[in-house]
């Protein structure tokens, strides 16, 4: 039996604790469109979400490469969810 190798994808946003805290109606749009573009992203690129709890998500890959080399939609759904709030 041969040995296969898959990609990961680990997220967590970072300072959403805080943002929660100081904003929970906000955050409460900001985690549903959070959810939609990365599970959406996930998806294009040929991945599977198998666990999601908060902000929190976590996705599985046929292989590496894949979850390294998304289609350029999902790297603008990444660019999207990883730039909000930047200046």
């Amino acid at each position: 039996m041969g040995e296969t190798l898959h990609g990961f994808l680990f997220a967590d946003l970072v300072g959403s604790t805080a943002q929660w805290d100081t904003d929970p109606v906000s955050m409460s749009g900001a985690l549903k469109r959070h959810d939609s573009l990365a599970h959406a992203a996930v998806s294009d690129a040929g991945g599977v979400v198998f666990k999601h709890s908060g902000d929190d998500l976590c996705a599985v890959f046929d292989s590496p490469s894949q979850r390294q080399s998304p289609p350029p939609q999902s790297s603008a759904s990444w660019s999207k969810i990883l730039c909000r709030g930047c200046t």
